[in-house]
């Protein structure tokens, strides 16, 4: 069916809904998750996180009693049901999966932690590696440890069109939400964008943007690129008009960026370090097995597989799983624990 006589103008969807009067319009029975942006909403910080519990009701609710439910239990919830005290270890124990300032006494410290940390003293940063490197626990963990005012931004949602409207949109976006609520949204263009970053750096505050989740494509116009470009304009004119080093850009993204298409790479250099999170040496995932197996009751670190660390790959994502899945089924023996954990590993 064909509706030619529509003006484009009526339809909706051309810009990111976020705020409460277009969030939920379209959609009947819809709920509202307070408190929460594009970044915090689909990163819960721990299993009692509101979207967390939402999602779970849903699937109890609505899609646990038409499909059934799984047979390879394998998701985080679901372990804690077998094994009651789990969160225990998971939320701020050794196997937790968000860093917050309760883990410390369960996070391996190591030389990229150093160097982001020497970094950050006078740079903002992008650091990029594969998935379940480490990259959010860094950043948290040095977010948390500076005490000063850090804003979250997630752009995962950022998939077509103008990377660079788009980017410049949630920015503005999220920042008034989190200084004064939807009311009177400015209008979503550079100049408002670095005004914003500008004032909230005044009186001798300090302010921490951390951006998670970049898209990437092989592209010549990649988000990333366009990213970059939008960040060495923001820098370039934040240090004009403010304290730049009172203000920081923290970026974590999978890819490594292609600076070449920079304009003044010199400059962006001095303002921009670019980190590398590689893959953990066995080295290190030896200290964090045992690290871990330090913290954990005697009945679940006895008889561990020799091959745990050779099968993790370099993620102490996957050793973490190995824990969490071992608590929950003590039953098994090493092969199988192994086979579970990495069941839905892709390296």
């Amino acid at each position: 069916m064909h509706f030619k006589w529509l003006p484009v103008k009526m339809l909706p969807g051309f810009e990111p809904i976020v705020l409460k009067n277009s969030s939920a319009r379209y959609f009947a029975g819809s709920r509202t998750v307070p408190g929460t942006n594009h970044s915090s909403i689909v990163k819960p910080a721990d299993v009692d996180h509101a979207s967390h519990r939402l999602l779970l009701d849903f699937l109890n609710n609505k899609f646990f009693p038409k499909a059934g439910k799984p047979q390879l239990i394998q998701n985080e919830t679901e372990l804690e049901v077998r094994s009651p005290h789990i969160n225990c270890y998971t939320s701020q124990g050794p196997l937790f999966d968000i860093y917050d300032n309760a883990c410390e006494p369960f996070y391996l410290n190591r030389k990229i932690d150093d160097q982001v940390r020497l970094d950050f003293q006078h740079n903002s940063f992008l650091i990029h590696g594969p998935s379940g490197s480490g990259k959010t626990s860094i950043i948290k963990r040095l977010l948390g440890k500076s005490g000063y005012r850090s804003i979250d931004m997630c752009f995962s949602q950022c998939l077509n069109g103008n990377y660079r409207d788009a980017f410049i949109s949630e920015m503005v976006e999220t920042l008034h939400l989190s200084e004064f609520g939807p009311a009177g949204m400015p209008e979503k263009t550079v100049n408002n964008l670095a005004r914003q970053i500008s004032e909230g750096i005044s009186e001798e505050k300090y302010l921490f943007i951390y951006i998670d989740e970049v898209p990437n494509n092989d592209r010549s116009d990649s988000p990333e690129r366009e990213l970059l470009l939008l960040i060495e304009d923001l820098l370039t004119a934040i240090k004009q008009i403010a304290k730049a080093n009172s203000f920081r850009f923290v970026i974590s993204s999978l890819g490594k960026p292609e600076l070449s298409g920079c304009r003044n790479l010199a400059k962006l250099s001095g303002y921009l370090r670019v980190i590398e999170c590689a893959k953990w040496t066995s080295e290190e995932l030896v200290q964090l097995v045992d690290l871990i197996s330090d913290n954990l009751e005697s009945q679940y670190v006895e008889d561990l597989p020799g091959n745990l660390v050779t099968e993790a790959r370099g993620s102490p994502r996957f050793v973490k799983s190995f824990f969490k899945i071992k608590l929950a089924y003590p039953d098994r023996n090493n092969d199988e624990l192994i086979r579970m954990t990495m069941h839905g590993f892709q390296f």
